[in-house]
């Protein structure tokens, strides 16, 4: 599945969009269960939802306990042809060491029947997160968690 969402306008008013690639880099179930199902329905509601940026929050004052459900890993998403495929490469990577260096997430709001808004809204909030290897380096990817 693949997300998108705008990051905040810069001080000199640049505004740019980032495209994600979303999957799932753990099965915990067995692959005929009806919880990989669920877990294939959930992948297609946050697919089609609308996301927008809410803050970003430093990892310290995160709740851990509060993240639920399989996380999602994150990648740059291919939208394009393959020279806008490299720009978002070099964007997301931009964000992913951003984030890992700063030690912060990136809180998103998910909103599904987005163009129902008004009548009936369903929003979620998620962490994006930078997934760094255990010698410290960034991975290249990032984790999309759930959160209460």
């Amino acid at each position: 599945g693949r997300i998108s969402f705008d990051l905040p306008e810069t001080l000199d008013g640049t505004q740019c969009s980032v495209t994600l690639d979303l999957s799932y880099s753990v099965l915990p179930y067995p692959c005929n269960s009806p919880a990989v199902q669920g877990m294939v329905d959930d992948l297609r509601s946050v697919t089609s939802s609308y996301f927008e940026v809410v803050q970003l929050a430093p990892l310290s004052s995160v709740d851990m306990s509060l993240i639920y459900g399989v996380s999602f890993t994150a990648r740059a998403g291919l939208e394009g042809d393959l020279e806008q495929f490299r720009e978002m490469q070099k964007l997301v990577r931009e964000l992913w060491r951003y984030l890992a260096s700063q030690d912060v997430a990136l809180v998103l709001r998910s909103v599904e029947n987005y163009c129902d808004y008004q009548k009936n809204p369903v929003s979620s909030l998620f962490l994006l997160i930078a997934q760094v290897t255990p010698d410290g380096n960034i991975a290249g990817n990032g984790l999309l968690c759930r959160y209460v």
